[in-house]
């Protein structure tokens, strides 16, 4: 399988006064033009989100116009740090808490603007659960594990319109979506999805990302759906530039532009090769397999959830 090294030598041997760890840096940074605006297909994987239960131990006091949320004995017992992020509701709003302070009381990040409720039961969730640092894309299906249940998607605006007050905890989620940005327990910045009802028990989801593209080392192999002489051609549309940079410091006028136009052209026959390369890609799209299949043949599930299972369940059997 090819490497880095090898189209970077492609390009060295092409033209002189190249030197290969530039050469692999172009061929490197080609590769993520290629698939920085695209699904990648051979690098998305299966992931699992681990979603924690809702909890609602004891009671909880809220004051109006006060960020501070004091438990009884019962609640205090099981505010934890771990709680930092997540969102509680005394009355009708959710409210992200911030720290838990001694005692323990929790900070909210908004004061409280609702009436004051004096030993109350409440409930603690997590509504933006953080994905993966380098999930670029999430697949458009989600599963729950535990009950095999397919989520549906909607849009963040959407899911406001369904449910602005997300007043729900305990049924059966039904929906997800792709929230506001989180940030993680390492500090970085990440997408987050909110699976709507909230659960009462802990569960897990299982969903396809798609990371952004890595960044390519020099002896690291390429995947085995993009060929090396693609890269190649691309990493030539930086070599001619560097060649007629040259050109230009050293007052070559006419050399430089004999290299611009020798960029051009690459660039122009680039275009045609990336699209190439991402057909490669894909091969047959998976819409394909699903216009072609009668029916599943690993489910037999009789409920309705979408356009297609309502088509499949007037198929005749």
């Amino acid at each position: 399988m090819a490497t880095v090294e090898e189209a970077a030598r492609g390009v060295v041997a092409a033209l002189n006064g190249i030197s290969y760890l530039l050469a692999a840096q172009w061929v490197a940074d080609r590769y993520k033009q290629v698939f920085a605006k695209t699904r990648a297909r051979h690098l998305r994987r299966v992931e699992q989100l681990y979603i924690p239960a809702a909890i609602n131990t004891g009671t909880a006091t809220f004051t109006r116009d006060s960020d501070i949320v004091t438990g009884n004995a019962a609640a205090q017992a099981v505010w934890t740090s771990d709680l930092v992020g997540r969102y509680i509701r005394g009355s009708i709003v959710w409210y992200k808490i911030i720290t838990v302070l001694p005692g323990p009381q929790l900070k909210i990040e908004k004061k409280f603007a609702e009436d004051t409720q004096s030993a109350v039961a409440y409930y603690i969730v997590s509504r933006f659960n953080a994905l993966p640092p380098d999930a670029r894309w999430v697949g458009d299906g989600i599963v729950a594990m535990r009950t095999r249940r397919p989520l549906q998607k909607l849009s963040i605006e959407e899911l406001a319109i369904e449910a602005p007050a997300r007043d729900r905890v305990g049924a059966q989620a039904s929906v997800y979506s792709e929230g506001q940005s989180v940030i993680d327990a390492n500090g970085k910045v990440c997408k987050s999805l909110e699976i709507y009802p909230y659960m009462t028990t802990s569960e897990v989801y299982s969903y396809v990302v798609y990371p952004a593209p890595p960044k390519l080392k020099l002896m690291d192999q390429l995947p085995p759906e993009i060929d090396e002489h693609v890269l190649r051609e691309g990493a030539l549309v930086d070599a001619f530039r560097f060649k007629m940079a040259q050109a230009i410091e050293a007052g070559q006028i006419e050399a430089a532009a004999t290299w611009r136009n020798e960029m051009r052209t690459q660039e122009t026959k680039w275009k045609t090769w990336m699209d190439d390369a991402v057909r490669a890609d894909r091969g047959v799209d998976d819409l394909t397999f699903i216009l072609k299949r009668a029916n599943s043949p690993i489910t037999s599930r009789d409920d309705i959830t979408n356009a297609y299972d309502y088509v499949m369940s007037r198929w005749p059997r």
